[in-house]
């Protein structure tokens, strides 16, 4: 982890500190026995709080719909829910097996952005970015879990990439509508989504990605070489919004539990009528 100095500190030193906040997600086990990464996430605002991407939970729902049948046929033994958080020590990565029905998850399908609190699994959160306040040419790194076991080796690590903010543009949706995204100069591998962008220069959150634009022409297809990001605004008015919902229905849940207890007890001093 890197400390305050007067001179920016080492790059690699920034993702070393950003790498403690993120994880891996996987639902499922492969026939080799491995994890089924579907993307990665990272944890922001106060512990127990993840975000990913939208498509990496939907991916992941679908999975957990299919029957045994279907699962063999995508090489899959399992559908269990798995998440690998980083050891103290940072470096390496551990898996550990997630009850999906304790999971609190809202979601945003237009802007790609699935946040989602955890309890219990406490992770140091990042910090995003003021507004949207990136500029052109910007350095950032990239974080993230590519899919396949061939890239994740006998370890698990996640990769580190560094690149530049290219630019901005706005994604046209289904609804006819617009959302704005961050360009990056490079393309990712499958699983990367969910990961943070974050600075080179001091760790902040100034995105997550998101997708690998792929262009079509008269010879086939091709990835644009670029990677589309969702901008720290969209995350933070997402995050803000589920705080306070899952805040509210805790706090629902707890004073449901103790009228409930109340109740229980008021019956158990009832006398006998015996």
């Amino acid at each position: 982890m890197f400390i305050a100095r007067d001179m920016p500190p080492e790059f690699e030193d920034v993702a070393e500190y950003v790498a403690q906040s993120v994880i891996a997600i996987a639902i499922g086990t492969r026939k080799d026995g491995s994890p089924n990464i579907l993307g990665t996430g990272f944890a922001l605002k106060r512990t127990e709080f993840f975000a990913t991407s939208w498509h990496v939970a939907a991916t992941g729902e679908t999975i957990r719909a299919l029957s045994k049948k279907q699962l063999s046929k995508r090489n899959l033994e399992d559908k269990i829910c798995r998440i690998a958080l980083p050891e103290p020590d940072g470096e390496v990565y551990e898996w550990h097996e997630v009850d999906t029905d304790s999971l609190i998850c809202s979601y945003n399908k237009d802007h790609d952005i699935c946040v989602y609190r955890m309890i219990g699994v406490e992770v140091t959160p990042l910090k995003l970015l003021p507004g949207d306040q990136w500029l052109w040419g910007s350095e950032v790194g990239i974080i993230g879990f590519p899919m396949g076991s061939l890239l994740q080796g006998l370890v698990l690590r996640p990769y580190v990439l560094k690149t530049v903010i290219s630019g901005g543009l706005e994604l046209p949706l289904d609804n006819g509508t617009r959302t704005p995204r961050l360009a990056l100069g490079t393309s990712v591998a499958g699983g990367f989504s969910g990961g943070p962008v974050f600075s080179a220069r001091d760790g902040q959150v100034v995105g997550m990605v998101s997708s690998t634009p792929i262009e079509e022409g008269e010879w086939g297809t091709w990835p644009a070489g670029i990677s589309l990001a969702v901008t720290p605004s969209l995350i933070r008015h997402e995050l803000r919004a589920h705080i306070k919902r899952t805040d509210e229905m805790i706090k629902k849940s707890f004073w449901s539990e103790s009228d409930e207890e109340k109740e229980n007890d008021q019956e158990n001093d009832l006398p006998s009528t015996e």
